[in-house]
């Protein structure tokens, strides 16, 4: 699996630096559009579904599960195919944070998905839409700050939340072109 390092300045940590694993799903519908989830606590924007790997759980079976409590789609985990891996080191005013975050993709075989768990909806996007999606991410006013409203999340900064999932999903649009997917 590809491994990319990430190092970035943070004002304050939202919360998945504050979980050690992460397993998300960049999941193709039979329509070829890449579902993505929406969660009212994120603004006008979404990222792949996906969540937190358990302690003592393998990424690619977590990868699994949320796409199953996510989206109501249960596949094999041998039909997820290993895109990357971010480990992300994020300093902080107060500390430093670590993540690793693994991304898999996956073909669907339905277009009918359901949000489900904490997403409060669906996007979808063509591969060629991804471009603009990390421009939005990107491109946030480091006024914009979260609400609060999840666990750890009270008043980060969305540009330094987008300084990881930009790259996410850009490496994720690169990986799936370069590949064929």
């Amino acid at each position: 699996m590809k491994k990319v390092v990430l190092n970035f300045e943070i004002d304050r940590p939202f919360g998945n630096l504050l979980r050690p694993r992460h397993a998300l799903i960049a999941c193709r519908d039979s329509d070829g559009f890449f579902i993505l989830g929406k969660k009212d606590s994120y603004p006008g924007f979404s990222r792949f579904a996906g969540g937190g790997v358990d302690e003592g759980e393998e990424p690619r079976h977590a990868a699994a599960r949320e796409l199953e409590e996510e989206l109501g789609v249960c596949l094999p985990e041998s039909d997820f195919v290993e895109l990357f891996e971010i480990e992300a080191h994020a300093k902080g005013l107060e500390d430093e944070y670590r993540t690793q975050i693994f991304v898999y993709f996956v073909e669907l075989q339905t277009n009918e998905v359901v949000p489900q768990d904490d997403l409060d909806g669906i996007e979808r996007l063509r591969l060629a839409q991804f471009p603009d999606l990390v421009k939005k991410y990107e491109s946030f006013s480091p006024d914009f700050r979260s609400s609060g409203g999840n666990k750890g999340d009270d008043g980060f900064r969305w540009l330094d939340y987008g300084k990881l999932y930009g790259p996410v999903h850009r490496i994720a649009h690169d990986e799936i072109v370069e590949r064929h997917l």
